[in-house]
């Protein structure tokens, strides 16, 4: 079981002229509640920080990432980092590629748990409109 719950800001860095190409910092707080399998309960409280940036460097390709830092409040040691990153390209006019990298580290799960974990997903999209 997860939960969270947090308030923030976001600020818009950069955008293009023609809008398609933009820049995002946030921060915020974030209480975090853990249940693992194992006794293990988590409650933290983290500074949550992230950098977004969406690009499209012409009609037929958007490239995206978000990064975030998240140290513990008091225990900047215990900290997570995570990025995931999508790249799309139209194949036709409602038809897209998509692939996905998401990787994470967290350096405050119980032992027994990876603290570094990694995905990588290919698909399609198909757009209604």
């Amino acid at each position: 079981l997860r939960a969270l719950l947090g308030t923030g800001l976001r600020i818009r860095l950069f955008r293009s002229k023609n809008g398609l190409s933009r820049v995002y910092y946030g921060s915020s707080y974030m209480r975090e509640y853990n249940e693992f399998k194992t006794p293990a309960v988590q409650r933290y409280d983290r500074w949550n920080n992230y950098i977004s940036l969406a690009l499209r460097p012409n009609p037929n390709v958007f490239l995206q990432n978000t990064t975030y830092m998240q140290p513990v409040l008091g225990n900047s040691a215990a900290l997570r980092w995570s990025s995931e990153t999508d790249v799309e390209f139209k194949v036709f006019a409602k038809l897209a590629f998509r692939t996905s990298f998401n990787w994470s580290f967290d350096g405050t799960v119980p032992e027994g748990i990876p603290k570094k974990t990694y995905t990588f997903q290919n698909g399609l999209r198909w757009t209604f409109r």
